[in-house]
């Protein structure tokens, strides 16, 4: 078409009209305040976080706790480090997710490409990837690595991690395909099916299958369907330099752990896997206060937020349904379930009531009862300025995380009955 000095303005009138409109439909971010009282069912905790920092456990900390679209309680807590001058803790401060990279990443990409007839959890891993059947992985499926039953091996040490991508770059090969070359190489530690593993190298595995489908890295495809439609606009796996000033510190590298890391993935195996063109599964997103709480809340809104239908309601209902039960461990697709006395109740053990959630290694927290629609949000860099855990009898953020899930139950009016 010959574009005349009409029909340029024509064009650039048509869009900028499609521009505003694509605005005027996208996705607010949430936007916390502090929760100022604090209320009397919430002094406790805010006092246990705040200790948390006093006792060294970590230098800053956000707590989010809400039911559906309602902040009950939100806070933020200390510094990016125990320096006085260090910034404070904000809703828009970077986490290292860790391993709430596991549900905020493949496990949404995996539901969206489910629920548009992309792929099927009962699908064999070799539809995908057919180098991966060999060594009596050839009947292993996307359940199978979702529900960590596949049988590969929990994790690689820092010497196998950087052996195998040497291996494979002297071949001309990434980082990424020389990592999975070798997962799909691997023999398994049980029948696929047959017994629970938590594996960071069953989500790498589901991460490179969501990128194969759709074409393009996990972050782009989330970027456009799941995280953009909820409006979690800060959420990444690359930071720009100007939020790096603006992300909690973590320490450690390949060789050790002496190294402070600020804005690189904490994770020796993710940090080895990402690149611009492909992203890790099992750990790699940084995140914050203000859209990890939408998430959570998407979730709690079976898949809603707003007026916006991010995944499907039965799509949430699907992938919250226990998958796998004792002995081999309670789990839903991507999601571990929490069971126990102090983190659910006895209204929590049918589908669609249960309590679902997952922590990271530094030190995040994402918790979500699916009966009352109450989730947590906690997240720290306990990991800083040393990765290492807390001594036997004090507190822990392990402590802290439960301490945070037990508050949320009591502020349902049907669960006070359990905690008298």
């Amino acid at each position: 078409m010959k574009i005349t000095l009409k029909t340029g303005a024509a064009l650039m009138m048509l869009s900028t009209v499609l521009c505003a409109a694509s605005l005027a439909t996208a996705t607010p971010a949430l936007v916390l305040h502090e929760t100022t009282p604090v209320p009397e069912e919430f002094v406790a905790i805010d006092k246990l976080v705040q200790k948390g920092i006093t006792d060294d456990v970590y230098p800053g900390a956000v707590l989010v706790i809400g039911r559906h679209d309602d902040i009950l309680f939100s806070k933020c807590y200390g510094r990016q480090t125990y320096e006085t001058t260090a910034p404070l803790v904000d809703f828009n401060t970077y986490f290292d997710m860790a391993s709430v990279t596991k549900v905020m990443g493949p496990t949404m990409a995996t539901m969206k490409l489910y629920e548009n007839g992309k792929l099927k959890p009962s699908d064999l891993v070799t539809k995908y990837l057919p180098e991966y059947g060999v060594n009596g992985k050839e009947n292993t499926t996307i359940e199978h690595l979702i529900t960590h039953t596949s049988g590969l091996i929990p994790y690689l040490v820092h010497k196998e991690i950087t052996k195998i991508v040497d291996a494979g770059t002297s071949k001309g090969l990434t980082a990424s395909q020389s990592l999975l070359n070798h997962y799909c190489n691997l023999k398994p530690t049980a029948k696929p099916g047959t017994s629970f593993k938590y594996s960071c190298l069953n989500m790498q595995t589901m991460a490179a299958i969501d990128e194969k489908i759709c074409g393009e890295s996990l972050e782009n495809y989330l970027r456009a369907t799941v995280w953009g439609d909820a409006g979690l606009n800060a959420t990444t796996y690359h930071l720009s330099p100007e939020a790096v000033a603006h992300t909690m510190p973590t320490v450690g590298d390949l060789k050790t752990s002496a190294v402070t890391r600020v804005g690189i993935v904490h994770d020796p195996l993710a940090a080895a896997y990402i690149s611009k063109k492909h992203c890790s599964g099992n750990a790699g997103v940084f995140s914050t206060g203000n859209d990890v709480a939408r998430f959570c809340q998407m979730v709690a809104n079976k898949g809603k937020v707003g007026d916006k239908q991010v995944l499907k309601e039965k799509t949430v209902l699907e992938m919250t349904e226990l998958r796998t039960s004792e002995p081999l461990a309670t789990r839903t697709w991507g999601w571990g379930v929490y069971d126990s006395p102090k983190t659910s109740t006895p209204l929590n053990n049918t589908d669609g009531n249960r309590c679902v959630g997952h922590t990271g290694y530094t030190g995040t927290l994402v918790w979500i009862d699916m009966r009352s629609g109450t989730y947590v949000v906690l997240l720290t860099n306990r990991v800083f300025p040393d990765d290492r855990n807390q001594p036997a009898g004090h507190l822990s953020v392990g402590k802290v995380r439960t301490a945070c899930i037990n508050t949320a139950l009591k502020t349902v009016e049907e669960y006070k009955k359990f905690f008298k």
